[in-house]
């Protein structure tokens, strides 16, 4: 029972950042036109800004049909009363 030593050397483990998913999935299906993380990153961020841009569009700027004024629908209306 002589030969038992302890250390006290304690090294926390070492964790590698790994690639987001929606990176490497990007860089995968690119077909080698997206050859790195920032690129894959560039690119995301990219398309965040088209979509954004493309709902902003569509929420304040297309406005759909506009209506005629009340004045206007009500001279275009007969002036005959109906009778059931």
């Amino acid at each position: 029972m002589d030969n038992v030593q302890f250390t006290n050397e304690w090294r926390p483990p070492r964790f590698e950042p790994q690639t987001p998913k929606m990176v490497s999935v990007l860089m995968k299906y690119s077909g080698g036109l997206i050859k790195n993380e920032k690129q894959a990153t560039y690119v995301l961020i990219g398309f965040v800004v088209v979509l954004s841009a493309i709902s902003l569009f569509l929420v304040f700027g297309g406005s759909g049909p506009q209506l005629p004024p009340q004045e206007e629908i009500l001279r275009d209306t007969p002036n005959t009363p109906t009778s059931l």
